[in-house]
């Protein structure tokens, strides 16, 4: 069954901030017509029996009310159960969420006419930052890519993104080397094409749950080496310097939350 959007979940011992998505999912869902549009695609991974548990408990709760394919298996952290949900998702638009991020309650009578209508490859819109009280502005003509990244949560990608015309393979996939800023890096790359074929919304339809994940807890030293290089690549030759310039600038503080590691 093909469907209009799926939302790819990827999920590791936190069941409970899976619910309350799942809740918003259902809430922002009561006023569609046709709920089988919208799938949901949940990859966990490694997590504890208990956690594992409360997942399938959860799932069950929405049986009747939403679609839902749910995978448990080893995977090597985020990035790789986000690669392996594109191979699994059915939607021709993809959204990516973490546990614990909501819908807003107008998010699919804003998002669903403007995917049925839209010839571009990428929509973007504003999201609320849970724990710092601001919106995230995720308009591509004003971001800096080399000082700041869009939110991944406030990007719905067309599925062509990711597959080569009607191929199920992945043409384009979240780089496993980058364990905590993947997705950065993938918009880098892939930043001209984001400029070139957008929409922007210029609302706040989602509220993203700033107050724990990867980035709060984990460096990614070599991208942040990387970035520089990857700006200049795909981005512009003084931008890159402004990233270089921004990550000299970065390491004190970055020194102080992490052990530098060994990445070469």
């Amino acid at each position: 069954m093909t469907h209009t959007l799926s939302i790819l979940i990827p999920l590791f011992n936190n069941s409970h901030d899976l619910l309350k998505s799942l809740q918003s999912i259902r809430s922002s869902l009561e006023s569609c017509s046709n709920i089988g549009e919208i799938q949901v695609v949940i990859k966990e991974g490694s997590s504890s029996i208990e956690n594992i548990r409360l997942t399938k408990q959860y799932l069950a709760m929405f049986a009747n009310t939403l679609s839902i394919r749910y995978y448990q298996s080893p995977d090597s952290g985020v990035y790789d159960a986000m690669n392996t949900m594109l191979n699994l998702a059915q939607g021709q638009w993809y959204l990516f969420l973490g546990a614990g991020d909501l819908l807003k309650e107008n998010y699919f009578d804003i998002v669903l006419p403007t995917l049925c209508s839209a010839t571009a490859k990428y929509i973007l819109y504003n999201v609320d930052l849970l724990r710092r009280g601001k919106i995230y502005n995720n308009n591509p003509s004003t971001l800096n890519i080399a000082l700041k990244n869009f939110c991944h949560q406030g990007i719905l990608y067309h599925k062509s993104v990711f597959h080569p015309g009607n191929s199920a393979a992945l043409d384009q996939h979240y780089d496993l080397q980058y364990p905590v800023k993947s997705d950065y890096a993938f918009h880098i790359c892939n930043y001209n094409q984001i400029l070139r074929l957008s929409t922007y919304i210029p609302e706040s339809i989602l509220v993203y749950d700033d107050t724990s994940g990867l980035s709060k807890s984990l460096n990614d030293w070599r991208f942040e080496l990387h970035k520089p290089f990857l700006v200049m690549r795909f981005v512009s030759i003084r931008k890159s310097i402004v990233a270089l310039a921004f990550f000299l600038l970065m390491i004190p503080s970055r020194l102080k939350r992490l052990t530098l590691p060994t990445i070469l």
